[in-house]
């Protein structure tokens, strides 16, 4: 994200500029298909297969395996934590822009809009 930050504001006045913290994730199968998986929706799929998310510090994102029980076989699962949001939030301060955006209302709860105030409170 900062790379592509670092590119936007060399082009673009940086309050003119707003980033994007998405409020899902990607549930993907060893066939490579997948289907978006809420913010709202993760914590309860961890806790079903008793999962424990992994950070990944390159990607800024989380990431965890699991075998569904339906048979669709081996999953890997992609999102943003707390942790991730807050981080991507701050670079709206970090950079100057003018704010951050998320895709898409309704995918989202409390905890994700608390990590977004917890990253734009950073200075």
């Amino acid at each position: 994200m900062e790379n592509d930050l670092d590119y936007a504001v060399s082009l673009v006045v940086p309050g003119k500029i707003l980033n994007g913290i998405p409020a899902y994730g990607y549930d993907w199968k060893a066939d490579n298909s997948g289907q978006q998986l809420y913010w709202s929706k993760t914590q309860a799929l961890i806790n079903q297969y008793g999962v424990k998310p992994r950070y990944d510090a390159g990607a800024n994102s989380v990431n965890f395996a699991y075998i569904a029980r339906d048979g669709s076989g081996q999953h890997t699962v992609w999102t943003e934590n707390s942790r991730s949001v807050a981080l991507k939030a701050s670079l709206v301060n970090a950079y100057g822009l003018g704010g951050t955006s998320t895709y898409a209302l309704g995918m989202e709860d409390a905890g994700f809009w608390a990590a977004v105030r917890q990253g734009l409170s950073r200075q």
